[in-house]
């Protein structure tokens, strides 16, 4: 809990540029004035949620004040002076995307979740977690709908015929989301294996 209270960065400039298109910029304050509750604001290189009294980091860390009042002071004081990214919602991103369900179903994600590959989910090494997103197949045009609740694709290598992910895990290098199986099965054939996409958040 002491790397929460002082919001050490947990985000890196190459996840702002996967995710946020700056439309505008404004000091935390008015952005804060604007929101509607529950909101995320991105803050230099950090990413918080706020519930009505509460404040959330990308980690899942969080701090719980007595009141809404009090917990927007707190943030206000966080973001004292920083000039934060207004997000454009409708923007959307270019990646590959393919699917994983064998080994993981009934298995724990990133969330807390249990992995079902029936439902309309995903994992990624960018996007917080809780992100709903819209994922467009390009061969196709065929969308889904889905929710980042686990973490992947991670880079990986082969040995002795199994494949394994590097050690501390890394980002793949060419993919940035791994749908469920149902999620793949609604816009591809899993046949195919990876697909073309776009992204936005919704």
């Amino acid at each position: 809990m002491e790397r929460l209270k002082t919001f050490a960065p947990y985000l890196s400039l190459l996840f702002l540029a996967a995710i946020v298109v700056i439309t505008s910029h404004v000091t935390a304050k008015e952005y804060i004035k604007e929101q509607e509750y529950p909101f995320k604001i991105y803050v230099a290189d950090n990413i918080y949620t706020i519930t009505s009294n509460t404040i959330i980091n990308e980690e899942g860390d969080s701090l719980t004040f007595s009141n809404r009042k009090e917990a927007l002071k707190h943030l206000e004081e966080l973001t004292k002076e920083n000039i934060i990214k207004r997000i454009d919602t409708s923007k959307y991103h270019y990646t590959k995307a393919s699917w994983y369900g064998p080994g993981f179903e009934g298995k724990k994600t990133a969330s807390g979740e249990i992995y079902d590959s029936n439902l309309m989910t995903c994992a990624s090494t960018v996007l917080p977690l809780g992100t709903k997103i819209e994922v467009t197949n390009l061969d196709n045009n065929q969308s889904i709908q889905v929710i980042v609740n686990d973490r992947g694709p991670y880079d990986c290598f082969i040995v002795d015929g199994k494949v394994k992910p590097y050690r501390p895990l890394r980002k793949h290098p060419d993919r940035l989301i791994d749908l469920s199986k149902a999620a793949f099965s609604a816009i591809a054939s899993t046949k195919k294996g990876i697909i073309n996409i776009k992204y936005k958040l919704i």
